[in-house]
């Protein structure tokens, strides 16, 4: 009699199951091979953290729509002097550079920007251009401070604009409303200024600005060409109105 109980067919004893276990569960890696997992999972943490930087930083992922095309918007005008002088001379920019450096509401007012070509430099083939900006503040009563009002404001855009490599001459044009003697309204332009580059180089700005406070024909007196609309010339005094013919 043979003591004991004989197992079943369907169990297996402990070091049967042992040798049955799958062969990666007991085979040792060679060098090769964790140097191989190694290098997988240092490139996985570097190519995973700016991923997950990304994600999860708040206006990380693409700039701000309103970014300035000169990226300046923030910056001060001696940083914006150091980029636009060789910014494209286009209507985009243009508009960026007076709008993020001058204080004007008149700003609002610009309808036109025209870009053409002056004149090429014969000694080193350099194309200049003429800068055209046209603005409507809309009607003006007062034509005195209309003129005052365009002359500073010149002012303010040529010490920015002229620092551009390319513009030689710069031209203001002020539109108003105008009533005809049959009672029609209509735009015509009241006021033109223009100074070109060399006028500009002799310009002390941050002295002229305060000149021109005091007596915006200055602004005027030194222009290459200017233009002001006889409405207005009518309703100044006479030598005032003398030196702006």
């Amino acid at each position: 009699m043979v003591c004991g109980v004989a197992q079943d067919e369907g169990e297996k004893a402990p070091d049967a199951q042992r040798s049955a276990a799958p062969n990666w569960a007991t085979k040792k890696l060679t060098g090769r091979q964790l140097l191989r997992i190694g290098c997988i999972m240092f490139l996985g943490v570097f190519v995973l953290i700016p991923i997950l930087i990304t994600i999860f930083t708040p206006g990380g992922t693409s700039p701000s729509p309103e970014s300035s095309p000169l990226a300046t918007a923030n910056e001060a005008t001696g940083q914006l002097a150091e980029k636009w002088p060789n910014q494209e001379l286009s209507d985009n920019y243009v508009r960026e550079a007076i709008k993020e450096t001058i204080e004007n509401e008149w700003i609002k007012n610009v309808e036109i920007i025209d870009v053409y070509d002056y004149k090429i430099d014969p000694k080193n083939k350099f194309r200049y251009a003429n800068l055209i900006i046209t603005i409507n503040p809309g009607e003006k009563w007062d034509g005195r401070q209309y003129l005052k009002d365009m002359a500073q404001y010149y002012v303010k855009c040529a010490q920015i604009l002229f620092q551009h490599r390319r513009i030689y001459n710069f031209t203001l044009v002020g539109l108003s409303v105008f009533t005809d003697e049959y009672g029609k309204d209509g735009i015509d332009t009241a006021v033109r200024i223009t100074w070109d580059r060399t006028i500009s180089k002799k310009v002390d700005y941050d002295n002229f600005m305060d000149m021109a406070a005091t007596d915006y024909t200055r602004v005027f007196s030194i222009a290459k060409e200017h233009y002001v609309c006889y409405a207005i010339l009518k309703g100044l005094d006479d030598s005032e109105g003398e030196l702006l013919r």
